[in-house]
């Protein structure tokens, strides 16, 4: 089995009180983005982090 020299996260799942602070903190902080949700509105607003 050859690996790859790139690391990556597959799937997170996280159980929050605020989804929207949460997403902006991923966002804004560590860089990554909501690819797929199932929650009723995940858009991402500005924070001011």
């Amino acid at each position: 089995m050859a690996y790859s020299n790139q690391s990556y996260v597959e799937h997170v799942a996280v159980r929050v009180k605020d989804i929207q602070w949460h997403i902006n903190f991923f966002y804004e902080v560590l860089g990554m983005d909501v690819r797929k949700s199932t929650a009723p509105s995940t858009r991402r607003a500005s924070t001011g982090l």
